[in-house]
């Protein structure tokens, strides 16, 4: 998949991709802010696409009712990604950089807030890295 246009943010990452028609792939669209985004999609007559690993819980059922097509994926398993990735114009992209950041903390208080910011930034980058996109 070759992406047209690359607009790269801290958080939340944005990537914009060419398609033929307007589906925005949202990762994470079951959560708080996912959710949220979803909505704004959808109220821009975007068709919205959401991976979840399980399509038949209570949050995918429920965006479903709005208009969101569910897609079961996993991101550690390429194979899955293939029916969520097909075709679509947009994925929105939020990392939980926050829990990283607290977990090395927590571990090596003595390391500060600046070092931990940075480890928790390189951490999530080779977590990138390593994921199957």
């Amino acid at each position: 998949m070759s992406s047209k246009y690359l607009l790269s943010l801290k958080l939340p990452t944005i990537y914009v991709m060419a398609a033929s028609k307007n589906i925005n792939n949202i990762i994470g669209a079951t959560g708080n802010q996912g959710s949220s985004v979803a909505d704004e999609f959808l109220r821009a007559s975007w068709n919205v696409r959401c991976l979840t690993r399980n399509p038949a819980s209570s949050a995918p059922l429920a965006l479903s009712a709005l208009g969101v097509v569910a897609v079961q994926a996993d991101l550690s398993d390429l194979s899955s990604l293939s029916k969520g990735f097909a075709n679509i114009n947009a994925i929105f992209l939020n990392i939980n950089f926050r829990d990283t950041f607290r977990t090395i903390l927590q571990a090596k208080p003595s390391v500060g807030e600046k070092s931990a910011n940075e480890a928790a930034f390189n951490a999530e980058i080779l977590n990138g890295k390593m994921q199957p996109l």
